[in-house]
């Protein structure tokens, strides 16, 4: 499906192999076009021009996979602004920041070859416009449950492991800075603001929910919202809202507004 730039001045569509590039809407013409030999996702930074952008190029059966960041449309293999290349991933996840200057990249593989886990094995990665790359190094083997950027660009929170599992802030040098300790979750929704963090678990789990202080670090409240189907943050970033809907959950389907107390 295609993807856009935040002010939709740049599409960009993943055709055979090949990401093609259309500028203002003109259908009519390429742009430019991504060569490889061959992208398996891409990714658009969601800040304005000058728009990065993050390439995925599978590898071969004993070759590595790769992905490359590019500043649009400087895509000369010598004008990569960073690289990161790594074995066993099936597929891959990417999460931009809110500001497109750094990304996390979640690579998964359906079946751990060493047998260790009945999940397949899944790795964490940092990679930035300035060429920095990193392992982000989880204390705890196990499945990666979440991936949340703070809206303040400047840490993330990762949920990990077997359950109860555990919940992480890093900062931007993939440092641990906060541990949130270990609890059935599966959830992370920053409040737009980015002060506040909800975690919960959701889906097989029962709902439990937890708001932290992100400043001050420390546990503002604690909730129970059973069979959730959807969490959304007010604008206002002190309201929240949990639904139950069909067709996930047939039964007591509505809505509650939460104040984060």
């Amino acid at each position: 499906e295609p993807q856009w730039s935040s002010d939709e001045k740049l599409c960009g569509i993943l055709i055979n192999g090949d990401v093609l590039f259309f500028e203002n809407a003109n259908f009519e013409k390429v742009a430019f076009k991504f060569n490889s030999i061959k992208v398996g996702k891409f990714r658009i930074s969601p800040a304005p021009a000058p728009y990065n952008i993050i390439f995925y190029l599978p590898g071969k059966t004993g070759q590595p996979s790769l992905t490359r960041l590019f500043e649009y449309p400087k895509f000369e293999q010598t004008q990569a602004l960073a690289n990161k290349s790594f074995f066993q991933a099936d597929r891959v996840d990417i999460f931009w920041n809110n500001k497109g200057t750094s990304a996390l990249i979640l690579t998964s593989m359906d079946i751990d070859k060493t047998g260790a886990s009945y999940y397949g094995k899944q790795s964490l990665h940092y990679i930035n416009v300035s060429g920095e790359t990193a392992l982000v190094a989880l204390s705890d083997e196990g499945p990666i449950h979440a991936v949340e950027w703070s809206p303040k660009n400047n840490e993330f929170c990762v949920i990990y492991g077997f359950m109860p599992c555990k919940a992480t802030l890093f900062n931007l040098k993939c440092e641990s800075v906060f541990e949130f300790g270990k609890k059935h979750r599966n959830s992370i929704y920053y409040n737009p603001q980015g002060h506040i963090m909800l975690l919960g678990g959701f889906g097989n789990l029962r709902g439990g929910i937890e708001l932290w202080d992100m400043t001050k670090r420390k546990m503002i409240a604690t909730a129970e919202a059973a069979d959730t189907t959807l969490l959304q943050w007010s604008p206002d970033g002190e309201h929240f809202m949990t639904a139950t809907t069909a067709p996930r959950l047939r039964m007591a389907n509505g809505f509650k507004i939460w104040h984060y107390t």
